[in-house]
């Protein structure tokens, strides 16, 4: 019995071995050639500004006719798997007003074989600025009598017209000052744009829209005209002289909202200029 099992342990052992060696390899085995694909590692374009990439390729065994090629973005972020969007269908890359949003990004140039849908990448580090990181902003009035704002990079003069209207797709009516708030103490930046009637909360980073003056009062005037918007040194305490009146903001404290109309000994007043004292050391008050 045992004699019997080792034989047929030997039979079925060699006709294993005889199925391998039978085996011609019959495989269908095609040769896709190689794509080897070199952009920038870093590039910077201007928010609304023209992005432009020409990519270096080098095909072996293979050409270009067998190719889809493609440019997919993705914001960085702290996720292990980035979702591209795809922005374009071509080899060279050209989009006219690039408008993503101001960040960095994960820039990817595609090159997809067509018949095994296999493929290749090349990536970048995109940036997407304003220029509004060291600029002067100017309030500048246009044609029709509304007004825009306009950036001048420091240093260097370079001058970015009409960045307002370049993110809200709008014009403002009847503006009349910018005011600039950083807080050391809470790390914060505001940036106030004031107009005859009312006024806007900018973004200082995009210049982007985000509310209207009612909502830097707890209990907003009536009529909101902010003439003068004053800090000390820290921008800690903030003083909002609004309709003649002075309304007081603490910005260490959340929501940062400027308090009711603040009173002096009961008695009725009206400020019509504003100024500053300054000690020994130069610190104004």
């Amino acid at each position: 019995m045992k004699r019997l099992i080792k034989l047929y342990s030997i039979v079925l052992c060699s006709w294993f071995v005889w199925g391998c060696y039978d085996d011609k390899g019959n495989y269908d085995y095609s040769d896709l050639g190689e794509v080897l694909l070199k952009i920038d590692a870093e590039e910077t374009v201007m928010y609304g500004e023209t992005l432009e990439m020409s990519p270096e390729i080098t095909l072996k065994r293979t050409t270009a006719e067998e190719y889809d090629w493609a440019w997919d973005v993705a914001s960085k972020t702290s996720s292990a798997v980035p979702e591209f969007k795809r922005i374009a269908e071509t080899r060279e890359l050209k989009i006219e007003d690039f408008r993503e949003e101001v960040g960095v990004y994960d820039l990817r140039f595609c090159a997809i074989h067509k018949a095994s849908k296999v493929e290749t990448y090349a990536y970048c580090k995109l940036t997407v600025d304003n220029g509004l990181s060291k600029v002067y902003l100017l309030l500048s009035q246009q044609p029709d009598g509304q007004y825009d704002i306009d950036a001048v990079t420091h240093p260097g003069g370079i001058v970015r017209l009409n960045q307002y209207s370049l993110i809200n797709n709008e014009y403002i009516p009847n503006a009349e000052k910018l005011f600039y708030v950083n807080s050391t103490q809470t790390r914060d930046e505001r940036l106030y744009l004031t107009q005859t009637e009312g006024g806007k909360t900018i973004s200082p980073i995009d210049l982007a829209y985000q509310g209207e003056a009612d909502g830097w009062f707890f209990d907003a005037p009536a009529d909101i005209r902010v003439s003068h918007l004053l800090t000390d040194l820290a921008a800690r305490d903030q003083f909002m002289v609004c309709d003649g009146g002075i309304h007081y903001m603490n910005n260490v404290q959340v929501p940062l909202k400027a308090s009711v109309r603040c009173r002096l000994d009961d008695l009725d007043y009206n400020i019509t200029g504003v100024g500053t004292m300054h000690n020994s050391s130069g610190l104004g008050r």
